[in-house]
């Protein structure tokens, strides 16, 4: 578990991380995705007041911080994404393919469209592809018997006859 602190929101870094920090620029790149995302999604009626009750810059520091929490537990354990993984993941992408190949031109119209900058985007999926493994290598050491799984299936599914009867208290007080 690491350690953060949050920065002055005037600073140059929003939050530290184990001595690795997300800068304003990296917050406000990813505040206005979020804000995009939330615009299309409501097809342009967000108003003020629903920004404001989203609380999307708080939860995007938290998800910034566990984000960064994740990359460097990945890369302790050596499990980083390389340029052959990033090469081979994004060649299987079919937005980026023309007649099931690859296509540079291709990709970089996808990306422009999107307002996406290469090397930024290439980052993002790098650092996907790291968490991806390290989530892996969590979920592989997780073993769970059949035996486990049944058992809990009993125990959340279990229901019981129940049946009472309500009875005044006055009427059995005098022969108590």
């Amino acid at each position: 578990v690491g350690s953060g602190k949050i920065g002055d929101q005037l600073g140059a870094e929003v939050a530290e991380i184990n001595g690795e920090s997300i800068s304003q620029r990296e917050f406000a790149m990813h505040y206005e995705r979020e804000i995009q995302r939330y615009r299309d999604l409501l097809k342009g009626s967000l108003t003020p007041e629903m920004l404001k009750g989203l609380n999307i810059k708080g939860n995007l520091v938290e998800s910034l911080i566990q984000k960064k929490l994740v990359l460097q537990e990945a890369q302790t354990l050596g499990l980083t994404a390389t340029d052959d993984d990033l090469a081979n993941h994004l060649s299987k992408v079919p937005e980026f393919q023309i007649g099931n190949r690859f296509s540079k031109d291709r990709y970089l119209q996808v990306l422009q469209a999107n307002r996406l900058v290469p090397s930024q985007f290439e980052q993002d999926q790098r650092d996907q592809l790291t968490m991806q493994r390290l989530y892996s290598v969590i979920l592989d050491a997780v073993h769970v018997t059949d035996a486990e799984v049944r058992e809990r299936y009993r125990i959340e599914q279990e229901k019981i006859n129940l049946y009472y009867l309500k009875l005044a208290v006055a009427d059995f007080a005098p022969q108590v």
